[in-house]
């Protein structure tokens, strides 16, 4: 760190003061934090040595805002916490309320990449409201795109587009292009996700280009992913192989290496398209060995499920069991080391909330944010209730006792009466129930011939679109000729979705509830 700091040095010769070079090392720090956050982490630490050891309380604080982000963005998210929530504590002393909503936006973001999303939101909404009341609309801005990437992660997309769009608007009030390229690949990213080609593309492109006039090299290597992940959704392969090597090599200069893994990944899904499998198993690998130097435990899970499924291809058995060994131990220990993680993280902060009540209460939240806080907390509890069914998942080979446990498991999110998974069977040209609980009970097998016009499974199957309805008997017609219960007893609330597998409709998955508008 200190062989960093020297290569600024030059920069600080005309400075007589400890003062004065403690505010240039915090300002370089600050507009390095996007292109190069190793050395921004490096030189607010020198401001914060230079400013505990002249007892500067406001060059401490703005140093331990900037060591605070910069630990978030390298990934020492536990580390940036202590720092932050420090900072936070002193800057409320000084009543600096900019630094504090700086402060409070800095603590959700690091809780945002934690997955304790209600804590990011709490964050998040005191410092919307202190910004609102100070007027501070830069920070504000950044706190609605916040807010909706919290959102778009919880897959509310809709949700997520609103604060994008917002966010966007407010920072199109301002005279500064860089800070846009944040919700313009954002908006690009939604747009993907909802299949909005057009739309992701404009946004996308806008990002690029801002970002590369403003020399933002991590605007420019997130908008070069997308449109690569946009030409590979859209079928253009070279376009998408052309934008993965420009963002490789811009990558490169950010030091970012979880996207290069993630690239080297989108570059095997090219090479498995194009039939390529060695190919594919090369970029894997080298994918994997990035991810394992940075343990990135959610990657080398991935990787390894995808080595698994390709050595499968090849006819490989030790290499597919190997792989399919590692990502089931991979898994329990990504498990594992979240739970942790969040359990860390939250300890940290109540042992500063007990400090903080101290001096000062924190900020009431505004209704608006207190309905927004209640549905995050539905999001979250039903994210959770997923996770626990893919423990189950990993937990069994028993195929009986992974749909029983999922069976209560969906029960904790909803009524449900049935739940079923029906398979298409070619030789019968039916859908073929083998798994099928009806009031906790085990169906025997029974199938529905892929003719039927009274069946939602068949019209569900057919149309490759899932049904979500709240009362059979009034909006049957929209669907089918007639309605009767193939098996069991008509349920007026009903899903069923199609099962697709790369792009194939293989079945239906249904949930149904005895009572209406379940």
């Amino acid at each position: 760190m200190k062989q960093i700091v020297k290569e600024y040095e030059p920069l600080l010769v005309d400075c007589c003061v400890n003062e004065d070079k403690i505010r240039i090392l915090n300002k370089l720090s600050e507009d390095l934090e996007r292109r190069k956050p190793l050395h921004a982490l490096a030189l607010s630490e020198e401001a914060f040595e230079m400013a505990m050891a002249d007892n500067d309380e406001k060059g401490i604080v703005k140093s331990l805002l900037h060591i605070g982000r910069s630990l978030w963005l390298t990934g020492n998210l536990e580390k940036a916490l202590e720092r932050l929530i420090d900072g936070l504590s002193r800057v409320r002393k000084l009543n600096e309320l900019e630094y504090e909503v700086e402060f409070l936006n800095a603590l959700g973001n690091v809780n945002l990449y934690l997955k304790i999303y209600d804590r990011a939101l709490e964050y998040y909404g005191q410092a919307l409201n202190l910004a609102k009341v100070i007027k501070y609309n830069k920070l504000i801005a950044g706190l609605l795109n916040n807010i909706g990437e919290i959102h778009y992660r919880l897959h509310d997309y809709s949700i997520a587009l609103g604060y994008y769009e917002e966010s966007l608007k407010k920072f199109e009030e301002q005279d500064e292009e860089a800070p846009k390229t944040v919700p313009l690949i954002n908006l690009g990213a939604v747009y993907l996700a909802l299949e909005n080609f057009a739309e992701s593309e404009k946004y996308l492109r806008k990002c690029l280009k801002i970002s590369q006039t403003e020399k933002d090299a991590i605007g420019e290597s997130g908008s070069l992913h997308f449109l690569g992940k946009l030409a590979y959704k859209i079928g253009d392969k070279d376009a998408a192989i052309g934008f993965y090597e420009k963002c490789l090599l811009v990558n490169r200069e950010v030091g970012d290496v979880f996207s290069e893994v993630e690239l080297y990944i989108d570059y095997y899904y090219v090479a498995k398209d194009n039939n390529e499998i060695e190919k594919g198993i090369a970029y894997l690998k080298r994918s994997l060995e990035l991810a394992e130097k940075i343990k990135a435990k959610d990657f080398i899970c991935q990787i390894c499920s995808l080595l698994a499924s390709s050595y499968e291809l090849k006819g490989d058995v030790e290499k597919t069991i190997f792989y399919y060994k590692k990502f089931h131990d991979q898994t329990n220990e990504v498990t594992g080391f979240e739970q942790e993680s969040k359990l860390r993280g939250i300890a940290i902060q109540i042992k500063a909330e007990e400090t903080q009540r101290k001096n000062k209460a924190f900020e009431i939240l505004t209704e608006e944010l207190e309905r927004k806080t209640q549905e995050l907390s539905r999001s979250y509890s039903q994210m959770k209730v997923i996770s626990e069914i893919g423990q189950s998942i990993t937990a069994t080979l028993s195929l009986k006792k992974v749909f029983r446990r999922i069976y209560e498991n969906v029960n904790n999110l909803m009524d449900a009466t049935v739940l079923g998974i029906g398979i298409y069977n070619r030789a019968k040209d039916a859908i073929e129930y083998k798994l099928y609980i009806e009031e906790g009970e085990n169906a025997p097998v029974f199938d529905i011939p892929l003719c039927s016009r009274s069946s939602w499974a068949v019209w569900c199957f057919k149309n490759k679109k899932e049904i979500m309805i709240n009362d059979t008997e009034k909006e049957y017609p929209k669907y089918l000729e007639a309605i009767k219960s193939t098996y069991g007893t008509m349920r007026p609330s009903i899903i069923f979705c199609p099962l697709i597998l790369e792009d194939e409709v293989i079945g239906v998955v249904t949930v149904q509830s005895k009572e209406k508008n379940a």
